[in-house]
């Protein structure tokens, strides 16, 4: 129990009080923040004011507590005081985190058991194309997932009259819409159902809609595929999906280290997620529904590969990007340890210490992702000797080049 103190608190009788803080005037941590409905239950009715009516003390199960003001209103100053709190062992872990790599990603043995099954089943179903790109199966969670039996092609099909309604009342942005759709197929990326299993019941499918971003030089409109929407019995795909284990480091680390380099090398890869297919039988849990017109029948997609929106989307494109360095970076010494630590999502940033370095980064980086179809674009560098380099390289030399002045 707080001990008794007397304190002058003005005209004020709080002699003897039993205070809740009897340290009060010692600046000191928090222990706990009561919130207002604990506050109701604590506090007892008993109030005491001074007769100013500018100090309040009021009783309650843990002590008296006092508010208000004290002393004369005349020349008051104003002090704001902030206090933090600081336990040295943190600081030494921090420190300790940003000069190692242990810390990059969470180590294996750490792994949940969920993020352990998804390594496993990446590593016992993935197979490589005749072209050496990648596919891979969706990590369900379960043998048997619900999303199957939620009957979602009835709820994508009332999304996409919804969709066409909004699509219709803005001819660029429908037109743009379209041309998204088109680039999927003419990639190969998307498929219409083949007539003999266009009834599958089991199939799921996602809703989409467009997500337009003003700003951007490239595609200003993408669709979005809504893998979180639930079918009739309450599951969707992405409840059914598990995430997998953090495979890259901090971007916090990522850019210390790349801003050590003498000289920065930065690009991204095209369509990263794109890249890697699913196996035809998943497939058919990446359905759509489209068509370029309302006088036109509904028709049946399905998606190929990974996709956007999907809750495992990031693990499957980010694992096999770095199992390329894994499976054919033996030759590729500078490439591969960077395709393992300098990625941030589908963002390359490195560097290199001189300009013969960074071409040849850029030759083997180019090589070893080129054989899992990952391809990398707009090179950016902060020497303009390494950019004319780079640009030799490249027969398109108007392809996507931009030279950008980095400042350490």
């Amino acid at each position: 129990m707080p001990a008794k103190k007397v304190v002058d608190l003005g005209s004020i009788d709080v002699t003897g009080l039993q205070l809740a803080d009897p340290d009060y005037h010692t600046p000191n941590k928090i222990d706990v923040l009561l919130g207002a409905v604990v506050y109701s239950q604590i506090v007892s009715g008993e109030i005491r004011k001074n007769k100013e009516k500018t100090l309040v003390a009021q009783a309650t199960s843990l002590g008296w507590i006092i508010a208000g003001q004290t002393g004369s209103n005349q020349n008051v100053s104003n002090v704001s005081v902030f206090h933090t709190y600081l336990v040295e062992d943190d600081l030494l872990k921090k420190f300790w985190e940003l000069e190692s790599d242990v810390s990059m990603v969470k180590r294996h043995d750490l792994w949940t058991e969920e993020e352990k099954r998804c390594e496993e089943i990446f590593a016992a179903s993935t197979t490589r194309d005749d072209k050496g790109r990648y596919v891979v199966k969706l990590p369900f969670s379960d043998d048997d997932p619900g999303c199957k039996y939620g009957q979602s092609r009835d709820v994508a099909e009332n999304r996409f009259y919804a969709l066409e309604k909004r699509l219709n009342k803005n001819p660029e942005l429908l037109s743009q819409y379209k041309n998204v759709i088109d680039e999927y197929v003419k990639l190969g990326h998307m498929e219409k159902v083949p007539e003999k299993e266009k009834n599958k019941i089991d199939a799921v499918y996602l809703p989409h809609h467009a997500v337009v971003k003003k700003e951007r030089d490239t595609t200003k409109v993408r669709v979005v595929f809504d893998a979180s929407c639930k079918g009739k019995n309450g599951v969707s795909l992405n409840d059914n999906l598990m995430i997998g284990p953090k495979l890259q480091p901090d971007l916090r680390h990522l850019v210390l280290r790349w801003r050590m380099y003498p000289i920065s090398l930065v690009s991204d890869i095209v369509k990263m997620y794109r890249q890697v297919k699913v196996t035809e039988e998943d497939a058919n849990f990446q359905r759509l529904l489209w068509r370029d017109s309302p006088d036109l029948e509904l028709q049946d997609y399905r998606l190929l590969r990974v996709t956007f929106g999907t809750a495992s989307a990031p693990y499957l494109a980010v694992k096999a990007l770095q199992q390329i360095a894994l499976d054919e970076g033996e030759n590729y010494l500078l490439a591969t340890e960077r395709v393992r630590k300098e990625f941030y999502m589908d963002d390359l940033m490195t560097g290199c210490e001189t300009e013969e370095e960074g071409i040849e980064i850029y030759r083997e980086m180019n090589e070893l992702l080129g054989k899992a179809g990952f391809t990398l674009q707009k090179w950016t560098t902060s020497s303009n000797n390494l950019l004319e380099m780079i640009k030799r390289e490249k027969k398109d030399v108007g392809s996507g080049w931009n030279f950008v002045g980095l400042f350490f």
